[in-house]
């Protein structure tokens, strides 16, 4: 999934509900999280996601999350805000997404 341009909470929500839908038919165990051109800051959602999004999709079989952040400072700590306190799925950041493939390769 690539995040693009300017993020607010209402789309980061709208956005994570059509992953989770898809990810309930699919039941993937890896997803690949790309916010590399997301310049936006989205705490309130971050909050939402660390809470309720990550559980849901770890409850349908999501096992490894390999998250490219973004250059923008504000983004970075909105996602960091959203994983601080995530245990399942395992999240792991990356600043490219040839890292962050290669991760969820050997994983």
């Amino acid at each position: 999934m690539t995040w693009k341009s300017e993020q607010n909470e209402a789309s980061i929500m709208e956005g994570c509900n059509q992953i989770l839908s898809f990810q309930q038919q699919q039941r993937c165990s890896k997803l690949l999280m790309d916010s590399s051109l997301v310049s936006s800051m989205w705490e309130h959602a971050a909050e939402w996601g660390g809470q309720v999004w990550f559980p849901a999709m770890h409850q349908t079989g999501l096992q490894y999350v390999a998250w490219v952040y973004s250059a923008g400072f504000y983004s970075r700590m909105s996602f960091d805000l959203a994983i601080k306190n995530v245990k399942q799925p395992i999240v792991l950041t990356f600043d490219d997404t040839t890292k962050a493939t290669e991760w969820l390769i050997q994983v």
